[in-house]
């Protein structure tokens, strides 16, 4: 039994029609037909979660664990317009969703009626593309029409969000029986085929010396990984190459600290390692130090590598994007005649080697921190792990420590907000059927509490939180602490607990607050079988900045007499 509104069953037949399976549902009235129709016709997997907000990242999280849409589905009103970060964060991530949003009739709008809004185009400036059904079930083929074009948008490149809007007239609860009647077709159109001839530079070698490839932030792709390994056995492959945790690309040969190996070099030699030519791939860059870098010594030509249509000037240099994948671009570079610097590739792995030897010597005399907390913490992880980074101070702390191949990390760099930092994680760990694993901060699990506030939690998710006493972000970045503002509206401390939320939701909890209390709680934590386990780490905020400021300053000019100090504290 599907609801009475037969376009609302069309529109549930040609979703599932298209290969959609996941709905993401927030309760409501108007969207009555929704959920009937939803759950009554047994081939989805249906979640629900009350909170709109936590419910849209959720949705976020599956379709980064599947790489396919989730359809997430709201009432009318304010909860549209709570599903608005996520939606963002997914338009500028690359993440499909199909959004189907229920509405009041258009004659309903502007009046008083309840639960109003204007929903038409409402995130006209995140979206992929927006649509609405028909206030009416007639005439039929237009709202299949509607209906399939805004799935086909979904199912297609570019990934990205998509928007549904939905007018529902009263009443909303009929119900009818579809068996004996036709469903509707769904035909996705054929991909438009693309020449590599038309779309590659016209070159057979390339004139630049310094070469720098750059890979920002890229879903786990094995294509990618065997493309990079065939990339480094030829032989003329004098390029240096720099990627991040996010960039899930690993290569013994590629560096993957940036900001740690960009400490090492001496300001006065710093444009001895500026390339001439720079080729990005993926998108969103973590590490602001190579952003400045770049921006200060410009290349004389910025390619970005993309099959996925989108322009970005990072560097403010950018002279070609190339809509290929990673690995068709590597193997057509790979059989150019290059010129390439082995002086310059090689002075980029010795400064990377330096900042691993020092990195090394400093933490082995660091007092606990978050720094040194990250550490045994990575060093402990299970393979392979789904990993999740919050954002702000923790997304930057991985970069300092070289990622595990066999991990696959994730990270919500598109806006890079933490409003949904848990909610993600939770929505892919329900489908992934991987250990997962969520790095965050007590702001960023405090504001996304309500990530917890399901019938059912995955038994495969870990979190650790890193508890310092507010937005220790401020702290480390260069202002904040220069104004009277600083501890009361820019770290912001709080008094809201970890604790008061792990007893809020019954997680199991185990505390890290000291050096001799880490081992013996993490290893309690990895042992846990309960769902949503919290290692709760507790550090001070003003003690982890000073160490961080002291492990650059000693990566940059190291000091025996330093480290001595750094011991006895």
């Amino acid at each position: 039994m599907l609801s009475d509104k037969r376009r609302i069953r069309d529109l549930v037949e040609l979703c599932y029609a298209a290969g959609l399976r996941e709905v993401v549902l927030s309760p409501g009235s108007r969207n009555a037909p929704l959920i009937i129709s939803f759950t009554g016709h047994g081939g989805f997997r249906c979640h629900t979660a009350v909170d709109e907000r936590s419910a849209a990242f959720m949705a976020l999280g599956m379709s980064q664990a599947n790489r396919t849409p989730t359809i997430l589905c709201s009432t009318s009103g304010t909860a549209v317009l709570n599903y608005a970060p996520a939606i963002a964060e997914a338009y500028y991530q690359l993440v499909p969703l199909l959004v189907l949003t229920a509405d009041r009739p258009p004659h309903l709008i502007d009046i008083g009626d309840g639960q109003t809004l204007r929903q038409y185009e409402i995130y006209r400036n995140y979206i992929r593309l927006s649509l609405s059904l028909l206030p009416s079930d007639e005439p039929i083929e237009d709202n299949i029409r509607i209906a399939s074009t805004a799935i086909e948008a979904a199912t297609t490149p570019p990934p990205g969000p998509v928007h549904l809007n939905i007018p529902l007239d009263e009443p909303l609860y009929g119900q009818r029986d579809y068996s004996q009647e036709p469903k509707p077709t769904f035909k996705a159109q054929p991909p438009h085929p693309t020449s590599q001839h038309s779309v590659l530079p016209n070159v057979s070698s390339v004139p630049y010396r310094k070469i720098m490839m750059l890979w920002g932030s890229l879903p786990p792709d094995t294509p990618t990984t065997r493309a990079v390994e065939a990339y480094f056995k030829a032989a003329d492959t004098k390029a240096i190459m720099l990627s991040e945790t996010t960039s899930n690309t690993f290569h013994p040969q590629i560096i993957p600290h940036i900001d740690r190996t960009l400490a090492v070099i001496p300001p006065d030699q710093r444009s001895q390692y500026a390339p001439e030519l720079l080729i990005t791939f993926g998108h969103n860059i973590v590490s602001k130090h190579i952003k400045k870098f770049l921006r200060q010594y410009r290349p004389i030509e910025h390619w970005h590598v993309t099959d996925t249509l989108v322009y970005q000037d990072t560097f403010h240099a950018l002279k070609r994007t190339i809509p290929l994948s990673p690995e068709e671009f590597l193997e057509w570079f790979g059989s150019l005649r290059l010129e390439g610097d082995e002086t310059y590739v090689r002075r980029w792995h010795e400064a990377a080697q330096l900042a691993a030897q020092r990195h090394e010597e400093f933490i082995s005399q660091a007092p606990f921190t978050d720094l040194t907390a990250y550490h045994e913490i990575l060093t402990h992880l299970v393979d392979p792990t789904i990993v999740h980074m919050g954002n702000s101070t923790v997304v930057r702390y991985f970069q300092l420590y070289p990622p595990n191949p066999r991990h696959r990390y994730f990270a919500n760099r598109g806006v890079s907000g933490i409003d949904g930092c848990s909610s993600t994680a939770v929505g892919h760990a329900l489908v992934s059927g991987q250990p997962n694993i969520l790095f965050t901060g007590d702001l960023a699990f405090g504001y996304d509490a309500n990530a917890f506030w399901l019938n059912q939690l995955p038994d495969n998710l870990r979190i650790v939180v890193f508890d310092n006493g507010g937005g220790s972000i401020f702290r480390f970045i260069e202002g904040p602490d220069t104004t009277p503002q600083y501890e009361p509206y820019f770290v912001t401390p709080h008094p809201g607990t970890v604790e008061g939320i792990v007893r809020r939701y019954h997680l199991p909890h185990f505390i890290a607050d000291s050096e001799e209390r880490l081992l013996p709680a993490l290893h309690a934590f990895l042992r846990e079988r309960k769902p949503c386990p919290v290692l709760h780490v507790k550090t001070d905020g003003a003690k982890n900045m000073q160490i961080l400021r002291r492990y650059f300053r000693y990566l940059q000019n190291p000091d025996a007499a330093a480290l001595q100090e750094l011991e006895a504290s």
